[in-house]
């Protein structure tokens, strides 16, 4: 492409001070400043050659030797123009009159800026020419401080940014001048960054210093629930890129220069990374092949399962069909699973044989006895013995019958274990649930929970 730029606008005519139209008028062009004359163009190309003046025609237009209407372009070099009449002599001259921009020397591929990279495992005083460097402070060796210029010696637009590159302690960032840090909108003298990655970005206006800091969202200070594959020792054959693991005690493998408790991530070309948890992080993690949260708790990772009292998984039934004539006889003995009818059953797989089970029982009954008559419900684990009971009493002819259980007891197992209610009266009668509440019979409901001890 040329570098070229039209002289005169389209529909210019050449005029007198009064605005009369010169019939005889003609541009003359010469270099800025000199007396030597300028070749121009009819064309923006600079192809077609009008020689070193323009002749005008009766119109005052602009013509060609063929007396075409024509515009006229230069080049790059400034230049000087005068328009003179025959009859009126110079009407008036204009010199060093901007060209067109030179693009010459430009590049013609795509810019790329350059972002250098320093690291550093000492203290470390910025300079005006690290502008636009990032430092990479290790700091597993002990804390380190980054001092940045004072902002009247650097000037404003300087930035430079510094990276947290260890696995433990702190990088401290303080001005040399004392001027503050606009950081997450408050006004501060120092700052530090705590975790490996985080980076902070330190622009200035020349009076203070503006700072946006970015954390990678695993080791920040709350960074979420982290997805975890497994825990194992053991690098798998085939990762995908992004999964991630738990380390356990004795890493192996391509983990052996890893340490218990790390997460290691696959960087997709049949590598690791890791990440440290720092002490006491809170950092918590769900992992998918145990269907389990764990938290990193002063120096290791802990699951829910091993946090005493917390209730790891729950299983609710209910029933609204129920009624039976067998006796629930309260006669001093313990209540058997062919004693009353089966009210309702659930299921539950313990995830720790030492974990205790929690059964909750409700429910709303009536009888066709009349009068005051007692009753009962007991709690089976799949033997042939009740667990628990509980007793129940009509007060009067027609009244509700509220029944209410709960007890706890060790699991023992990780496999299925089965639970029921069965209830009656305690001498012959029927027992069902109630619908003095409603057409629909009131619900019986049994809840079973896992509680980690």
């Amino acid at each position: 492409m040329v570098d070229s730029v039209n002289t005169i606008g389209p529909g210019w005519r050449a005029t007198s001070d009064n605005g009369d139209v010169i019939t005889d008028g003609v541009l003359f062009y010469f270099l800025s400043g000199t007396t030597t004359p300028l070749e121009v163009f009819s064309d923006a190309n600079l192809s077609v050659s009008l020689g070193t003046s323009v002749a005008c025609n009766s119109g005052g237009y602009p013509v060609s030797s063929g007396n075409a209407k024509v515009l006229v372009h230069v080049g790059v070099s400034p230049y000087k123009i005068r328009l003179v009449s025959t009859t009126l002599g110079t009407v008036w001259e204009h010199d060093g009159v901007k060209v067109a921009l030179d693009t010459s020397d430009f590049l013609t591929t795509a810019a790329v800026a350059d972002k250098p990279v320093t690291p550093s495992a000492v203290d470390r005083t910025l300079l005006v020419s690290d502008k636009g460097t990032i430092f990479n402070f290790n700091t597993t060796a002990g804390t380190l401080t980054a001092t940045v210029p004072a902002p009247n010696v650097v000037g404003a637009g300087w930035w430079a940014a510094v990276a947290h590159g260890g696995t433990s302690n702190a990088l401290r960032v303080i001005s040399d001048g004392l001027a503050t840090f606009r950081l997450n909108g408050v006004d501060v003298t120092s700052f530090s960054l705590t975790s490996r990655g985080q980076t902070a970005y330190i622009a200035t206006d020349g009076t203070n210093y503006f700072v946006d800091i970015r954390t990678p969202g695993l080791i920040e200070g709350g960074p979420g629930i982290i997805k975890i594959v497994s825990r194992t020792n053991t690098p798998p054959g085939s990762p995908a890129a992004g999964d991630r693991h738990i380390l356990t005690a004795a890493p192996a493998g391509a983990w052996s220069s890893f340490a218990q408790h790390d997460i290691v991530e696959a960087n997709g070309f049949g590598g690791w990374f890791r990440y440290t948890p720092p002490t006491d992080a809170g950092w918590v993690a769900y992992v998918q092949a145990e269907d389990l949260y764990y938290t990193f708790r002063a120096s290791a990772w802990i699951s829910e399962q091993d946090i005493s009292g917390r209730v790891i998984q729950r299983v609710y039934v209910e029933s609204t069909s129920f009624s039976t004539t067998t006796v629930f006889p309260d006669d001093g003995t313990t209540p058997q699973s062919t004693e009353g009818g089966e009210v309702l059953t659930a299921n539950i797989t313990p995830r720790s044989a030492t974990n205790r089970i929690r059964a909750t029982f409700t429910g709303a009954f009536e009888t066709n006895q009349s009068g005051a008559q007692r009753g009962g419900a007991g709690l089976f684990n799949g033997g042939a013995s009740a667990i628990a009971v509980t007793g129940f009493s009509q007060v009067d002819t027609g009244w509700a019958i509220n029944a209410a259980l709960q007890h706890e007891f060790v699991g023992g197992v990780t496999t299925a274990i089965t639970c029921s209610i069965r209830a009656g009266m305690s001498s012959a009668g029927t027992l069902s649930l109630t619908n003095n509440f409603g057409s629909t019979a009131q619900k019986a409901s049994l809840v079973l929970e896992e509680i980690t001890v």
